[in-house]
């Protein structure tokens, strides 16, 4: 219940989501069309991502690289379907207030599990298991990176091996989309000893069993991950006899090894790579507005960056129409992190940190920063304002974007020095030495998948949910943000989530603990044999490749 590192009942939101999903709505091609009647079995598709994930497993780190293959290992209560409309995956129908599985009160939502999901090892998934998985998220040791919209459940029933019942303390606003879409059901029979301190140690996430399409192989690190077809899958059996993933962190590998077919496709390709795709016949581009945005995060507990008057004046000093222009081609600069059709979207975003460097020396003025050696960088106290700007290396644009940022930074007195980090290092947990949940960092630049539901800013700007509790990465405090994001994740009524919401956004404008700078467009390519890949802005693009299949031959 989380954002991304990369069940909306309210019409308002949803309607804008839907809008921007209809955005992306393509014709396809001739040839991506020819033999779509009759699917091929057999083949294994080599699918590239830039990011190669710690662990299998999103109750303990939710990443883009675990997501597209956790989507094909494991099963979820809902998804996302590539119009982001809410669909079922281990449900028989997905519970309402009209079908009795929501109660009146909003209190008690009625789950009903299908009877013919299996484990890949032949064992019934049930009610159980589900049960489990609550208490491995809830288990104070077990290290859940969210806790946020599973804590105002008062009790879990398992009246049958497939009826589950939760009782909530108060409503939650999005408990139907928010159960289980993100996070997996997990294999109780397999993992029952390790809940608590051991859970994370579980040899499970190196080498998981999963309800999915496709059962687990081999994970060679730093190389691949393969996945092979299970034929028992209660989604029907997939036509491909594998996936394999291939971490692939370096741009200009990922252009080689299209172009020589080591590559069937990659996910999420920069923009400058793609003039280049669009000249190899034998690849189609899939061009999707995403719901994801790039931005700066600030250390709020970093001694020179713990002042929102200079995380302001950095703010001020960041031109995001010249980033999303000459960076990040195709893009649209962000003012905030809600877009601008969003009802929760505040006005205030289109004036309150426009680029002005001048503003931005009048701040750092104000704040007592002086250039007073005359070698163009401000000091306070007898120390320069001087911090690292970090980012995942190999992502071009991302490295154009920091270079960038430190040279409009530098223009107003503050002396930047650029890191670039292996994703796994940038992103991974504090025990394996990450450097965002660690704190280790003054500024970095990486990206949020953003929810179709803001009750996910809980866990992103919210007082306890530093790592290892959430994704507040940047270590930011604010009392009144605090209840209103908690108010605005249990309450219901649109009416009143919005200045909820409206609010939470003029707060982070003020406080400015991230900068946000463009919303994507997602790049994918795909090798034109390949038939029934239907890109996916929130639930991630494997999340209907029980249903690809390829051709032999163009």
């Amino acid at each position: 219940m989380a954002r991304r590192r990369i069940g909306f009942r309210h019409l308002g939101t949803l309607g804008f989501i839907l809008a921007l999903a209809g955005c992306a709505r393509r014709e396809p091609s001739p040839e991506t069309t020819a033999h779509a009647d009759v699917p091929q079995r057999g083949g294994t598709l080599v699918l590239g991502t830039p990011e190669e994930p710690e662990l299998l497993d999103s109750i303990l780190m939710l990443s883009k690289g675990g997501q597209l293959i956790n989507n094909v290992l494991f099963s979820r209560f809902v998804v996302y379907d590539d119009s982001l409309r809410l669909v079922p995956d281990l449900l028989t129908e997905i519970p309402t207030l009209a079908n009795g599985g929501i109660a009146a009160d909003e209190l008690t939502y009625t789950y009903h599990l299908r009877h013919d999901a299996r484990w890949h090892d032949g064992t019934p998934l049930t009610s159980a298991d589900v049960e489990f998985t609550y208490r491995v998220i809830m288990h104070p040791d077990a290290g859940a990176e969210s806790q946020q919209g599973w804590d105002v459940i008062e009790r879990v029933d398992t009246p049958d091996a497939h009826t589950v019942v939760f009782r909530l303390k108060e409503p939650y606003a999005s408990f139907v989309s928010d159960t289980f879409s993100d996070e997996d059901v997990l294999p109780r029979h397999l993992l029952q000893d390790y809940l608590g301190a051991e859970f994370r140690n579980a040899p499970f996430h190196r080498a998981p069993v999963g309800s999915g399409p496709f059962r687990f192989q081999e994970w060679v690190a730093g190389s691949h991950l393969t996945v092979t077809r299970f034929d028992a899958y209660h989604g029907g059996a997939p036509a491909l006899d594998a996936i394999t993933f291939k971490f692939v962190p370096e741009a200009g590998t990922v252009l080689a090894q299209l172009q020589s077919g080591d590559l069937h496709g990659f996910d999420q390709i920069e923009p400058a790579q793609a003039l280049v795709v669009e000249r190899i016949a034998a690849l189609r581009l899939h061009r999707t507005p995403s719901l994801a945005f790039e931005h700066v995060d600030f250390n709020c507990v970093h001694p020179l960056l713990s002042d929102a008057h200079v995380r302001r004046a950095l703010a001020h000093a960041t031109d995001r129409v010249a980033i999303a222009q000459h960076v990040y081609e195709g893009a649209e600069p962000a003012r905030a992190d809600q877009r601008p059709l969003s009802p929760y979207y505040s006005t205030v975003a289109d004036t309150a940190l426009r680029y002005d460097p001048a503003q931005g020396r009048a701040l750092l003025a104000a704040a007592g920063w002086r250039d007073g050696n005359g070698d163009g960088i401000v000091e306070r106290n007898g120390k320069a304002l001087r911090f690292e700007l970090c980012t995942t290396a190999g992502r071009t644009a991302r490295e154009r974007a920091v270079a960038v940022l430190q040279q409009q930074w530098r223009a107003i007195g503050a002396d930047v020095t650029v890191k670039l980090y292996n994703p796994a290092v940038l992103f991974g947990s504090p025990e394996s030495g990450g450097i965002l949940r660690r704190g280790a960092f003054g500024a970095a630049l990486f990206g949020w998948g953003q929810p179709p539901d803001p009750a996910g800013m809980q866990v992103v700007y919210g007082s306890d949910f530093a790592p290892p509790n959430g994704q507040n990465m940047g270590r930011f405090e604010h009392a009144r943000l605090d209840t209103l994001v908690a108010l605005g994740a249990r309450v219901a009524d649109p009416a009143r989530r919005v200045p909820l919401y409206r609010e939470v956004e003029a707060i982070l404008l003020h406080e400015v603990p991230s900068v946000p700078l463009v919303w994507l467009v997602e790049i994918d390519v795909m090798t034109a044999r390949l038939h029934g890949f239907r890109p996916n802005p929130q639930s991630g693009d494997t999340w209907n490749a029980h249903a690809w299949w390829l051709t032999s031959a163009l």
